[in-house]
């Protein structure tokens, strides 16, 4: 007996076809042309995304693809993200008007820590973007490979947050800020990607996601984020508490979601506990933040400053990113330095105030010996006068000069 066919999906197409995301086809092209130059012989003929010649796939998530292509008119390689519109949520013309939006913002935002964005259009399948080509890793993957120092991993949250804080001065929120979305180059430089575009590889139903493991979004598994269909963007680990009631995204759910992921970096477990993503964002919404485990090296009012940024209410945390990254540099500063420092003053201090007393001294003194050695002018007689000059001479007072201390002597 054999089995009935399967029925087409509802509005038509092949089920396993519409498995596959329509982004793909740009690796399809690729193959035939390849096969097309096996066969035929001759050059093979270069598949493009605008004016960019695909050179080959970096990786892909629910927003779409992220290819390595070459841009001739430029002569260099770029980084071309072809996102599907789809994946919005909405309607696929107002999807794209958003995403070609949101591209063009970040095209005049120019800063040392955000990936640049050098062009945005609209092709057949969806909305392709022409970036920086960062060479590198991701700083989750550079978490998960070895153990860092925290104050290595703190620098490196700073420089993702000044980056992320120039986002937010441009009037741009990245709505899915994490580790993964962060890139360190093979030259040191810490750069923050996906700002307003980030999307989601997992796209699950509303409740659908309670009893998901929330090690299914942890550095172990960098492509696990959640969504809510048509609801909520992000992944369930960083999204703030304010975003599951309905509130837009803005600065300060930014915040929130750099604070969880600098916490999870610094002391290697999540701020809030919970096995499953119902759990966890409970206790997200309750505002129970775990204490860091014991033993830690990092200073205590560290952990207050993200304690303060992972506040239930957005109005109780920082007044701004750059004020929070502003408290966490100090943490960078070694105390041998500062003890060094310190000591220097207390020693140097009484001997500058010392030389500065000296000089003054010395300074007033060489003014008085001036002012003795100073002769009185002689006197000039009047050709018409008949007297002599009186035989007891005329007091008159000296010229008086402005007293100036004498440099201080070098100490």
């Amino acid at each position: 007996m054999t089995e009935p066919a399967e029925q087409p999906r509802p509005g038509g197409g092949d089920p396993l076809r519409l498995a596959v995301p329509r982004l793909d086809d740009v690796e399809a092209r690729r193959a035939r042309a390849a096969v097309a130059s096996r066969i035929f012989g001759g050059p093979r003929e270069p598949v493009r995304v605008g004016r960019y010649q695909v050179l080959g796939r970096i990786g892909k998530g629910g927003m779409g693809v992220v290819y390595r292509a070459h841009d001739p008119e430029l002569a260099r390689d770029v980084a071309v993200k072809l996102m599907n519109p789809e994946a919005v949520g909405d309607a696929e013309a107002t999807a794209r008007a958003r995403l070609v939006r949101e591209a063009r913002a970040m095209a005049r935002l120019a800063h040392p820590n955000v990936i640049h964005v050098y062009d945005v259009g609209a092709v057949e399948d969806g909305v392709f973007i022409a970036m920086e080509l960062v060479e590198g890793e991701s700083l989750a993957a550079r978490l998960a490979r070895a153990p860092m120092d925290w104050r290595e991993v703190l620098r490196d949250y700073i420089a993702a947050g000044r980056g992320l804080a120039a986002a937010h001065a441009a009037g741009i929120v990245h709505r899915d800020f994490k580790p993964e979305n962060v890139l360190v180059g093979s030259d040191g430089r810490v750069r923050v990607g996906d700002f307003g575009l980030a999307g989601t590889p997992a796209t699950l139903e509303v409740g659908s996601a309670d009893d998901v493991p929330l090690a299914a979004t942890s550095l172990a598994d960098p492509s696990g984020s959640l969504t809510r269909t048509g609801a909520l963007l992000g992944t369930p680990k960083y999204i703030a508490p304010e975003l599951e009631r309905g509130a837009m995204a803005s600065a300060r759910s930014d915040q929130f979601s750099f604070c969880v992921a600098l916490y999870e970096g610094l002391y290697g477990c999540p701020p809030f506990a919970g096995d499953t993503v119902a759990r966890y964002r409970r206790e997200v919404r309750a505002g129970r933040a775990v204490q860091p485990p014991p033993g830690s090296r990092v200073p205590a009012w560290v952990c207050a400053a993200l304690f303060r940024g992972l506040e239930v209410d957005p109005a109780a945390r920082h007044l701004g990113l750059d004020a929070l990254l502003d408290e966490l540099e100090r943490a960078l500063v070694d105390p041998r330095t500062i003890r060094s420092a310190w000591r220097r003053g207390v020693v140097l201090a009484p001997l500058l105030a010392g030389a500065v007393g000296l000089g003054v001294v010395l300074g007033l003194g060489a003014g008085e010996r001036r002012n003795d050695d100073a002769q009185p002018e002689p006197q000039t007689l009047d050709a018409a006068a008949s007297e002599p000059p009186a035989s007891a001479p005329q007091a008159s007072a000296p010229a008086v000069t402005p007293r100036t201390a004498a440099p201080a002597p070098a100490v």
